[in-house]
């Protein structure tokens, strides 16, 4: 999954074994900014992107 920073654009790879709960918290390396990713349960969706 790909997913970019709303701050500064920074484009960060997460692998799909990363993933282990439906909502990931992160910071940004770029900006240090915090990155909420919300994934979905269903298939054939992408993951919502919410700023924290």
């Amino acid at each position: 999954m790909i997913v970019f920073c709303e701050e500064c654009g920074e484009r960060i790879i997460i692998e799909p074994e990363e993933i282990k709960e439906s909502v990931i918290i992160m910071v940004c390396t770029a900006c240090s900014d915090v990155i909420r990713i919300t994934v979905p349960d269903t298939a054939g969706q992408g993951p919502r992107v919410q700023k924290a």
